[in-house]
């Protein structure tokens, strides 16, 4: 059939929106699955490279973007006076097991802001979900004041981000692997026990923005909030929102006169944590930014930091025998943190993040030092924490006894062995004599020496040989023989696997010897196992002889044992009637026609038990019937084998009275004589008109 363009075009149409349907399920349910990196933690190999940081700003300055993954706190846009902790978000949605009530907030207005910063009232356990349509977002923030404070953010993919916690707010700052455009629902819940006011905000940022911000005074009584636009002439405003939802409004002017960066600066701050949001007016479109900052009294208290590691602890020789994760979390009830520093093997490194993970992979003795500094410049001491790590097993040499090794009894046999260790040392070294000592050989039979080394981090090594101790032995093994169960006929219609034992109670079997009798042959083996195994699979008596040799040279008796295998089938010769040679072909007979059957059955293996047929062989074929018949013969043998032939043929009606004489049957003779009578009467009329004709001729 020819196929027309158009049906050409609107197969593959269909083709398409079927390809397209079954495969965007799966790239959106592929998409859910996608993890959220923590960029803050280093995974360092023991070289003596600084750690990674970032580059080194002024407290409250606006870091770069991170692209492509859900950023943490601290980094893209974060100008915090309190810098995030830098720990994974888990992009999980937020626990709903205490909910006791889920009210919806309004949906914001996309058209009139990019950003939303407002107050709402939670009853303990209460979930608010507040909808915000956003366009063209390539990054989300999102801050809640307060501690107790529990959600998350649903993009506008449906990929959900926890709201992590760090000490006075929750926040979580989101770039998603694409722009996006539709609605946000974020999430809050009041864990505590009473009922509060929540100041909460949030804010995207368009693709191409040309705003930044950050604060500086982050930590004091006097904090600043700084914009840069890229253009002079620009109107924009801050507005504060404090712990309690009440709110001051500022307008940002210029740094100085023309200048592209402004600020706008609120002084004498009850210390505490606050919510700034930012608004600029650019060619029509709204651009804004959240923040959070803190600020705090003047005071001169350093921060301090947590030191754990996982595993949690070295071994009572101050070693691990595993990758190290070192976790270090700084904290100041003041100013609070600005950055870590921290170096392995190395001089400390800023990190602007209150939190840190390193990662120790490579094994050695490893310095890892670190101290924290806060907003008001009061710095921790610097600390310094030894970390060895040895994965390394030990190496273990033992000389003077080979794996398997016989050993006549009594004999000297002096043994050695050494254990070393680069990295950790030699903890113990241990076996059953000490190196350079004999080995006891006073006891036949089969014994192990193990050489185990142990290093201080825990590892160990060992080294296991066999060995056999050869007595006087005069007694000759044992051998048992396991055979299938015999048949009631004595004869085995398959294959024979025979399996043989041998054992010895003073010293070792050197081999198992087996031979059997073949029309061939005789068929000798042996193995060196204390077990072996013979199949015979041939039809035949045979006659098998099993014996065993110890170590000592001691021979056991000859097992003999008889196995007979039958594996054929009679054969049925069948000589008449398989070819008919009657006048009539194809097993074609004539009714009672003389057929003597003649048949015999034969056996290779063991023997004919019966041959049997329908008629017996010497008797005649039965055809005084018309009609189709069978002759069957079946033939058994001793072991039970059994073969059958039948053979069909055709007994066909006689056509006259004559020919039920069974001689003419046999010999055709009805058919010939008529013809002879016919002939003669015409020959002798022939005669009698030549005679009349030339009689009367005279």
């Amino acid at each position: 059939m020819t196929t027309t363009p158009i049906r050409r075009l609107a197969a593959g149409t269909v083709t398409a929106l079927l390809a397209a349907g079954l495969l965007a399920p799966a790239a959106i349910a592929v998409a859910d699955e996608l993890p959220v990196e923590d960029p803050t933690t280093m995974v360092l190999d023991g070289s003596a490279a600084e750690p990674a940081a970032e580059p080194t700003a002024e407290p409250g300055a606006e870091p770069a973007s991170t692209g492509g993954e859900a950023a943490p706190i601290g980094s893209a846009e974060t100008p915090t006076a309190e810098a995030a902790p830098s720990e994974q978000v888990s992009a999980q949605p937020s626990e709903q097991a205490a909910v006791t009530g889920r009210a919806a907030e309004p949906t914001a207005s996309a058209a009139a802001s990019a950003s939303l910063a407002a107050s709402v009232l939670l009853a303990p356990g209460e979930i608010r979900d507040i909808t915000v349509p956003v366009a063209d977002a390539q990054r989300y923030t999102v801050y809640a004041l307060g501690d107790h404070i529990a959600g998350n953010v649903r993009t506008v993919g449906g990929q959900n981000y926890v709201l992590a916690a760090f000490g006075g707010y929750s926040a979580n700052n989101i770039v998603p692997s694409s722009p996006e455009t539709g609605d946000v629902v974020v999430s809050l819940q009041n864990t505590g026990t009473t009922a509060r006011a929540v100041p909460y905000g949030f804010a995207f940022v368009r693709t191409g923005s040309p705003l930044s911000t950050f604060v500086s005074g982050v930590g004091t009584s006097n904090v600043s909030v700084d914009a840069n636009v890229g253009r002079a002439g620009l109107t924009g405003q801050v507005r504060m929102v404090d712990i309690d939802g009440t709110s001051t409004t500022l307008p940002m002017a210029p740094i100085v006169a023309g200048s592209t960066s402004y600020r706008a600066s609120f002084g004498s701050l009850v210390p505490g944590h606050y919510l700034f949001e930012v608004s600029f007016d650019i060619d029509g479109v709204t651009h804004q930014r959240v923040i959070v900052a803190h600020a705090a009294a003047p005071e001169t208290t350093p921060p301090s930091v947590e030191y754990t590691t996982e595993p949690a602890a070295s071994n009572a020789s101050g070693w691990f025998r595993r990758t190290v994760t070192a976790s270090l979390a700084a904290s100041d009830a003041g100013a609070g943190v600005w950055r870590l520093f921290v170096g392995l093997n190395a001089t400390p490194a800023a990190i602007y993040s209150p939190r840190t993970n390193v990662v120790i992979t490579s094994e050695g003795v490893h310095t890892l030092s670190y101290y924290a500094e806060d907003y008001q410049n009061n710095v921790s001491s610097l600390v310094s924490r030894t970390i060895r790590i040895d994965l390394t097993a030990p190496t273990v040499t033992l000389d003077g006894l080979e794996e398997g090794q016989r050993i006549e009894q009594d004999a000297e046999v002096e043994i050695s062995y050494d254990c070393t260790d680069a990295l950790s040392g030699i903890a113990d070294c241990r076996a059953p004599i000490a190196s350079g000592e004999l080995l006891d050989t006073s006891t036949p039979g089969t014994h192990t020496f193990t050489v185990v080394g142990l290093d201080r981090a825990g590892n160990d090594t060992r080294i296991e040989r066999s060995y056999t101790v050869v007595g006087a032995d005069t007694t000759a093994p044992e051998v048992r023989v396991e055979v299938p169960t015999e048949p009631e006929s004595g004869w085995h219609t398959d294959a024979v696997t025979l399996r043989f034992f041998a054992s010895d109670a003073e010293s070792d079997i050197a081999l198992i010897r087996w031979e059997y009798g073949t029309g061939s042959g005789v068929v000798i083996d042996s193995t060196t196992e204390a077990t072996g195994e013979l199949t015979l699979t041939e039809t035949g008596r045979y006659t098998v002889l099993v014996w065993a040799e110890d170590a000592a040279g001691n021979a056991s008796e000859p097992h003999q044992l008889e196995v007979w295998i039958d594996r054929h089938a009679p054969v049925i010769a069948l000589n008449s009637p398989e070819h008919p040679n009657g006048i009539l072909p194809n097993g074609h007979y004539a009714q009672h026609e003389r057929v003597v059957v003649d048949f015999a059955c034969t056996d290779r293996g063991s023997g004919i038990a019966r041959c049997d047929a329908t008629t017996p062989s010497g008797e005649l074929l039965p055809t005084g019937t018309p009609g189709t018949h069978e002759l069957r013969v079946v033939a058994t043998d001793v072991a039970g084998n059994r073969t059958e032939r039948v053979l069909s043929y055709t007994v066909d009606a006689a056509v006259t009275a004559a020919s039920r004489d069974p001689r003419l049957a046999q010999t055709g003779a009805e058919l010939v004589l008529p013809g002879i009578v016919l002939v003669a009467v015409l020959l002798a009329a022939g005669a009698m008109l030549l005679t009349t004709r030339r009689l009367g001729g005279r």
